[in-house]
């Protein structure tokens, strides 16, 4: 297989993603984020292009259709999005969209139906966004309880999402989605 690949960059890699049709990596290390082909029949990847992300990258996230990967920081004070080319898998760089509480986010999910997008930023909080063609919106709102959370996972069905909590508590945060579109669209009305 050839293994292990070489990025070309340098640092730590945080994390990497399959694309939903399988044939596409992405990962992401102190100062990059990486695109790579996939070979099917031998799981061996080949470099297809490389662009700067958040410093240091914390979390990445795939859209569910596979038009965007998003890549936050706790160094940075954005989401950094990025388009994926459905015939060769490389990204291009997009407009970054703010984070809400501006000091780094340490982790990023996004919800089954593509519409809304979490992160935790400040070490510590929860946040919504509304998703729309690669781009956040604030729906301001801000939960507590995601002590050190350095990862999120939503259930299938789109109903809750999971925020392991690190250091003293070492806990499990359960949020529920329909509560949180519930308390949204009350402030909206």
């Amino acid at each position: 297989m050839g293994s292990p690949f070489a990025t070309g960059g340098s640092g730590s890699a945080c994390c990497i993603l399959i694309h939903p049709n399988g044939k596409f990596a992405y990962v992401a290390d102190a100062n990059n984020v990486y695109a790579f082909n996939i070979e099917t029949s031998t799981g061996a990847l080949q470099l297809v292009n490389s662009i700067p992300g958040p410093v240091p990258a914390d979390g990445l996230a795939l859209d569910p259709s596979g038009a965007f990967l998003y890549a936050v920081g706790s160094g940075s004070n954005s989401i950094n999005t990025f388009t994926i080319s459905s015939s060769t898998g490389a990204i291009t760089a997009s407009t970054p969209s703010s984070l809400e509480l501006q000091n780094g986010a340490y982790t990023i999910a996004i919800h089954p139906s593509g519409k809304f997008a979490y992160t935790v930023e400040a070490g510590q909080k929860l946040v919504a966004y509304g998703l729309h063609n690669g781009m956040f919106t604030s729906l301001n709102s801000i939960y507590s309880g995601a002590l050190g959370s350095l990862q999120l996972a939503i259930d299938p069905s789109g109903s809750f999402i999971y925020a392991p909590q690190t250091g003293t508590t070492n806990n499990m945060q359960v949020y529920s989605l329909f509560q949180i579109k519930e308390r949204d669209r009350a402030n909206r009305i």
